[in-house]
C-alpha cells in the first residue's frame, strides 16, 4: 500500500470512528449499532492519542520557550523589532528541532518495537511451546483461571501472526508499530502546536513596534 492508499485509507477510518462517537456522545445506541454493521473495524484510534499528546507537549514547549527569549530580551532593553525578530526565529528553528525529533524518536521507537516483534517471531517458530507458557502464565497473574487461560492461549497460538503482536503488546508491554504516515502526522502535529503557541507571546511586540513608528 502506497503512501495515498494509506492516508485514504485512514481518512475513512478517521470518519468512520468520528460518527461512532458521535454515536456514543448522543446516547444512541441503535447509531451505534448501525455504524458498527456498516463500517469496517478500522478506526483512528492510535493517531488520536498520540496526536493529542504531542500537540500538547509542543504547545507548552513553544510558549515556554519564547517566554524565555522574551524575558532575557526585555532583561537586555532591546527594542520591540529586535525582541520580534529574535523571537520569531528561535520559534520556527525550535520547532523545526522539535518536529524532527519526535520523527526521528518515533521512528526509532518503530524500529526497536519492530526488532523485538521479529524475536518473538523466532522464538515462536523455534520453541512454540514456550511461548505459549510464557503467555498462560501472564493471563493466570491477571486473573484468568490456569486451565482457562491454557485453552484460550494455545487458540490464539493457532494464528501466529496474531499471536506473535499479542505477544508483543501484552508480554513486552509495547505499542503495535506505528506506520509512516502516523509517525509524520504526529511530528507534524508537535511542528505545528510549538509554532502556534510559541508565536502568541509574540503578538504584543507586534503592536509594540507599530506604536513606537512615527
Amino acid at each position: 500500500m502506497d503512501i495515498e492508499q494509506e492516508a485514504s485509507s485512514y481518512q475513512n477510518a478517521v470518519a468512520a470512528d468520528g460518527a461512532k462517537r458521535d454515536a456514543y456522545a448522543q446516547g444512541s445506541s441503535e447509531a451505534s449499532r448501525l455504524l458498527h454493521d456498516t463500517t469496517t473495524h478500522d478506526e483512528a484510534h492510535p493517531f488520536g492519542g498520540e496526536a493529542v499528546k504531542s500537540f500538547v507537549f509542543g504547545g507548552m514547549d513553544g510558549i515556554l520557550t519564547c517566554f524565555a527569549v522574551i524575558s532575557g530580551s526585555a532583561g537586555g532593553n532591546l527594542s520591540p523589532k529586535v525582541v520580534l525578530i529574535l523571537g520569531i526565529s528561535s520559534v520556527i528553528a525550535d520547532a523545526i528541532a522539535m518536529g524532527m525529533g519526535d520523527f526521528l524518536s518515533s521512528k526509532a521507537h518503530r524500529d526497536f518495537v519492530v526488532s523485538e516483534q521479529n524475536r518473538e517471531e523466532w522464538e515462536l517458530k523455534h520453541y512454540k511451546e514456550g511461548e505459549i507458557r510464557e503467555m498462560v502464565d501472564l493471563f493466570s497473574e491477571r486473573g484468568m483461571e490456569r486451565g482457562d487461560a491454557d485453552q484460550v492461549v494455545r487458540v490464539m497460538a493457532k494464528y501466529e501472526d496474531f499471536f506473535v503482536r499479542l505477544m508483543v503488546t501484552e508480554e513486552l508491554g509495547h505499542s503495535p508499530p506505528e506506520s509512516d504516515l502516523e509517525i509524520a502526522l504526529t511530528a507534524a502535529a508537535m511542528f505545528t502546536s510549538f509554532l502556534i503557541f510559541g508565536m502568541l507571546p509574540l503578538v504584543v511586540y507586534v503592536f509594540a513596534m507599530y506604536a513606537d513608528e512615527p
